[in-house]
Parts: C-alpha cells; structure tokens; sequence
C-alpha cells in the first residue's frame, strides 16, 4: 500500500513542481542534502526526474536539469541506474513534500553538476563540451550573425510592475496556472530568457531565429507580410542598423510575461536589438518591453550569447511524467 501511495505523489510532485521558475517551487535559501538509493530514473526534457528511497524509508522526487544541459556538460541516461546508492544536494519544495530541485549529487565519492546553471552558483566547475572542443579549432569566424550563439547565463532583468500586474500575481497559482506544466511552450518575450543556444538563418523576405528551448522558431520579417496573424510569437519586423538587427514585435496573444503570473496586455510591443562584437564573437541582446497595461514603465532585459563552433542546436521534445 504504501508502494502505491508513493507511485500517486511521484506523478503528483513531477507534473506540479517541473518546468517552473525554481524560486516558486523550491526555496534556495535552504539547501539541505539527502541520501539514498535510486528507484527510478525519467530522462526527458524539460527536467530529468530521479525517484529516491531514503534509510527512512521515505520516497522523494528529484528534479535535476535537462538532458540538454547535461549531455553538454559530458553526462548521459547511464549517469545513474536504479539501486544506485547517492546523495543529492540542492533547494527542498516549499510545500513541504519530500521533493527538491537538485544541484549536485555525490556517487562513488564523484560530485556531479546534475543541475549545471545551479550548480554554477554555488560554485560547482561544470564541463561544456562544446567550448572546449571549439577552444582547440582555429579556423576564421563569419563576419555575420547566421550562426548558433550560446549562452552561459541567464538575462538580467528590469521589471517595474504597477497594481493591475501585482493583482493578478496574487491570484496566480503557479502549480495549477502554468501552461507549462502541459509542455505548452512560452511565448514573446518570456521565450527569449533562457540558457540554451539560439541560431539565426537567412532568407530574402525573413529570417528565421531558431530557439533550442521548446523547440521554438520565430520569423522576423525584412517586408511587410502580405497577412498578419497573430501568435504566441507575435509578429516581428526587422530591420538593420549598420550591423544591428533591430525587431519590433506586436500582435502577441501569449497572455503572461513571465512565469510568475504577471500578464501581458494586447498592446505589449516588444523592441530587440541583437549586435554582435566587432569580431563577431559575441552577440548583445537588449529587449525593451512596453506593456503598458501592467508596467508603470518599460522593462528591459539584457544579456549576451557567445559564438561556440562546435555548438548546435539541439531537440528539446518536451515530455511529461505520465
């Protein structure tokens, strides 16, 4: 019975606490270790899953970082098999449940960057592949921007909420409310903060900015397109600026801004610019983000990706824990 028991909060604790903003589900300023041996093991994206058997008997949930993440930095679904005995270290769920976002486990007196971004944080060396077999080629970059561009942090962020986005805050239930929690993926602009590569293709009419995360693709238009059907994505226009391409974005029906529940209002308008360094190794990004509907002013993002060769972009397939 009390088998079964665990089975029903496994499926229960996987579908509510993945896919969110780790803050809302877990609290990271109380990392706390755990140990014990390994049930089950679930490696897909958005999070790789582990089921733990603590000493006492106790069954935990494991969220880990994304298969992505974790083949960059050289682990795969053999990183760990059932009966496994292992500790994990990282954020417990503020619930209550026995579930936690880990950041590191310990195998064979081995720790290992589980989540690479977190582990980052509190000081875990976590390997990327990619950069180190492009530090060891020396062949000419492209003086152009149509390449795969990688990030190695999240966007900083300048938020200036008024009392209509502070309201629906509140009433927003991030274990229920999140369409994520269906892998139904983000759009403009909370789709543009996130740690995985991006990749920009030419064309005549448009060019195409692949997204690795969710599997995404926007089209920025270089002409005005003969119908505009608004979308998840918006409808983005582009233009050059010497070397700077500059998008505007409207006609968003993505109702959230983030993750947190702050709404996105029909009027949002959304102004990008992506300039790349003089020898096009790095690529500047900043977004402002006019929503006047719920921002007593515009918000800014801003961060940068860097040109990695041996980089690409990878499947994401989003798939839930049945």
């Amino acid at each position: 019975m009390y088998r079964y028991q665990a089975i029903i909060l496994f499926c229960m604790i996987a579908s509510t606490h993945a896919h969110h903003a780790i803050d809302v589900a877990y609290d990271r300023s109380n990392l706390i270790e755990i140990h014990g041996t390994i049930i089950s093991t679930f490696w897909r994206n958005p999070h790789v899953v582990f089921e733990l058997e603590t000493e006492n008997n106790e069954i935990w949930i494991i969220e880990s970082g994304s298969i992505n993440s974790l083949n960059r930095a050289g682990f795969t679904n053999e990183l760990l098999a059932k009966g496994d005995s292992v500790s994990f270290f990282g954020a417990p769920a503020r619930s209550g449940d026995h579930a936690m976002a880990a950041f590191t486990l310990v195998i064979d007196d081995q720790t290992i960057p589980i989540w690479p971004q977190r582990a980052i944080e509190i000081g875990v060396n976590v390997r990327d592949l990619a950069r180190e077999e492009s530090n060891r080629i020396n062949s000419e970059i492209a003086k152009n921007i149509f390449k795969v561009w990688s990030r190695s942090q999240r966007l900083t962020k300048d938020i200036f909420l008024n009392p209509n986005a502070l309201s629906s805050r509140e009433v927003w239930d991030p274990l229920t409310d999140d369409p994520a929690l269906n892998c139904i993926p983000p759009g403009m602009p909370s789709m543009m903060d996130n740690p995985y590569p991006i990749a920009f293709f030419e064309g005549e009419q448009f060019l195409t900015l692949r997204l690795e995360e969710w599997d995404a693709e926007r089209i920025i238009w270089l002409q005005e397109p003969e119908t505009i059907t608004s979308n998840i994505h918006g409808v983005s226009r582009g233009q050059w600026i010497a070397n700077n391409l500059v998008v505007t974005t409207t006609d968003i029906t993505y109702p959230f801004f983030d993750d947190l529940g702050t709404p996105l209002g029909s009027d949002a308008r959304v102004i990008e610019s992506f300039r790349p360094s003089s020898d096009y190794t790095t690529l500047y990004y900043q977004a402002v983000i006019n929503n006047p509907e719920y921002f007593a002013e515009p918000a800014v993002f801003k961060g940068q990706w860097e040109y990695v060769e041996t980089e690409s972009i990878k499947p994401f397939e989003c798939t839930l824990r049945n």
